[in-house]
This record gives C-alpha cells, structure tokens and sequence, in this order.
C-alpha cells in the first residue's frame, strides 16, 4: 500500500508484490499496481494471490490457459509514460562490459539498503541519459526515466545524499575498473585501450571527447565539479564521467561491428524514443487492473534492436 495527499486528502493505492530473493536478501518486486481498491475487493487479490479463494485459481498457477475478464473499453487510459530506451540500452552496454559484475564484486556491502554498486550504476546511466547534477538526477531525471524498472530501485530509495555516498565508495576502486574495462575492450573488439592512462586527478581537458559525445557545452563541464565540496568528490566525478564515456565507446564499437556506421548519437536518439506505459482498464466489478508494457518499436526502432 501506498499513501499519497491528493486535493488536502489522503489516499491510498495498492500494488501487487512477489518476494524475490537477491544478493543482498529477500526483496518485493511489483506484479501489478492495482490502484484505488475497496476493502472487499483487496480481499479478493488477497486470496486469489495466495491460491486460498475457493471459486477463483491463483494467480500464479502454472498454467498456459488464458484468464479472461470483461472490461470497459471507455475507461482505457495510459498513465506513467516513462522514457525506456536510453536506460534499457545503457543497461544493456554495462552488462556487456560486465562492469555491474565488477561494481557488485567490489563495492562493500554492508548496513546500506540499497547496494552501493547498483548507486554506482545509476550515477553512470544518468551520464548516458542527461547529465546533470546529482539533485536533479534525484529529484527529475529519474522519475521521468525508467531506471526504476530497469535497476529494479524505486524513485523513493533515491536521493542526492545517497549519489553522494554512492560517489565516496566507488572512487577507491578506479585502478581495478580501468584494469576490468581494458582487458574486456581487447575481448570484445581486440582492442588496446590504454586507461591506465586516465588520472582522476587531471583537469576536465582529458574529457574533451566524452564532452562532444554527451552534447555537453565546455563551460558546463569544466564547472560541474563546483557543485562537489571536496576534492575526492570530484575525482570521482570525473571517474564516472569517464566510465560513462567508455559505455559510449563501446556503443559506437558495436555499430560499426555490425554495420551501423560510427554515429552512436543516433542509434542512441532512436532508441531512446521507446517508451514504457501503464495501461489501466476498469473491469465490470469496479476493479482497475494496470499492466505496465513497452511501446512497440517502430520499423527502424526494431531493426536497430535486432541488428546490435
């Protein structure tokens, strides 16, 4: 359940969960966000999520045969249109450089409830996505963004102090990321990336590229680690920065491997126009059932997708 003040009053809306176990425990994943529910009908949810209703099987049977229900076609609306295509791609470049493997490795884990190194892979997605501060990030970037559905952490859990801290952690490992990412470019596309070049504590002019790759203005770069206190902080600024730019290397690799040219700025545009959605449809009973889907790619969108 979650509660929400809307016109001075308070409501309330339900979400269908699943416990799914992970690394750092048992964790709830949304099935589905069932809205504004009455008493009787949570009650119904209830026991036909737990197999328990005697005149409805549980949701979770495990069966191929389709359930139907008669809904108002009046009442269909979309709700939460969520850019997806430049997190779900940017997702898809780090799992290929394994760098979320080596974040997970690395970054300790301890108290904190969400793992430093999935913080870490926010800070590097936003880079890809729209860089910015890390309170814009916190407070607009990410709620606009499907980076909740594609890092499985929800909009609550982020906030600028939480970056921050993300920040602190992954500094001390910057010698075994530059280490990770040459050894997995000469794997993937036989490749000598000298990284071990980079220094975190050089000036922003060694970022020139991954300026122009971003769209970024020069002035704007070279002022952002104003916005950081310490000099650690902005190190591993530019440390993020510059792993974000390898992702953006590594996109462009991939397009002239198969064929697509050298211009990851627009394979990155395209797809970044897909867009995920929530559909809800009103049953005859009253009960609103919302399904959360991706937006159909376009010929071009589908042909990019199958081609990388």
């Amino acid at each position: 359940m979650r509660k929400k003040r809307a016109n001075g009053k308070i409501e309330q809306t339900w979400a269908l969960v699943e416990s799914v176990r992970t690394e750092r425990g048992p964790r709830q994943r949304v099935v589905s966000y069932l809205g504004n529910l009455a008493a009787e009908v949570r009650q119904g949810v209830r026991h036909a999520a737990m197999g328990t209703s005697t005149d409805q099987p549980s949701l979770f049977a495990d069966s191929e045969t389709p359930q139907w229900v008669e809904v108002d076609l009046s009442s269909l609306r979309v709700e939460r249109t969520l850019q997806f295509g430049g997190p779900w791609l940017g997702h898809e470049v780090l799992d290929l450089l394994r760098l979320p493997e080596v974040l997970a490795a690395k970054l300790p884990c301890g108290r904190e409830e969400i793992p430093w190194a999935v913080m870490a892979e926010v800070l590097i997605l936003a880079r890809l996505i729209d860089p910015s501060s890390e309170l814009y990030l916190a407070e607009h970037l990410y709620t606009r963004t499907a980076l909740a559905d594609v890092l499985g952490v929800p909009w609550t859990k982020i906030n600028d102090d939480r970056l921050y801290r993300a920040l602190d952690q992954l500094l001390p490992h910057k010698e075994t990321l530059e280490k990770h990412l040459k050894a997995r470019a000469g794997d993937l596309f036989d490749l000598c990336y000298d990284l071990l070049l980079y220094d975190v504590t050089s000036t922003y002019i060694q970022l020139t590229q991954a300026e122009a790759a971003f769209c970024i203005q020069k002035s704007d770069l070279q002022l952002r680690p104003i916005w950081h206190q310490t000099m650690k902080r902005v190190q591993a600024h530019i440390l993020v920065c510059f792993l974000a730019y390898v992702a953006w290397k590594t996109l462009e690799l991939m397009a002239k491997t198969v064929g697509l040219g050298d211009e990851p700025r627009r394979i990155w545009d395209e797809l970044s126009q897909i867009m995920l959605v929530d559909v809800v449809l009103r049953t005859r009973e009253g009960v609103e059932i919302r399904k959360r889907c991706v937006a159909q790619p376009t010929s071009l969108q589908a042909e990019l997708l199958q081609r990388l």
